[in-house]
């Protein structure tokens, strides 16, 4: 509903202007999943760590799709 919502809502030069935001949330969205998962496993503790490096290894990874994420083309 997110994306949805931002497509049917916005140019694209809103978009651009408010691209952070919306990489932010979806980002919140990813980590909310992440935490939905994993939580009936992180009651064992031989899974703790490997879910604590995959968190991270998360966080890394949707923090390069914010820093590196362009907007190109597109009616404005």
């Amino acid at each position: 509903p997110l994306i949805h919502r931002m497509l049917r809502d916005t140019s694209l030069r809103e978009y651009i202007k408010t691209k952070d935001i919306f990489l932010e949330d979806l980002c919140q969205i990813c980590f909310d999943i992440f935490d939905r998962v994993t939580r009936p496993f992180a009651i064992k503790p031989e899974l703790i760590g490997t879910i604590a490096l995959a968190r991270v290894k998360l966080k890394r990874l949707l923090t390069e799709i914010k820093n590196n994420h362009t907007v190109t083309g597109g009616a404005a």
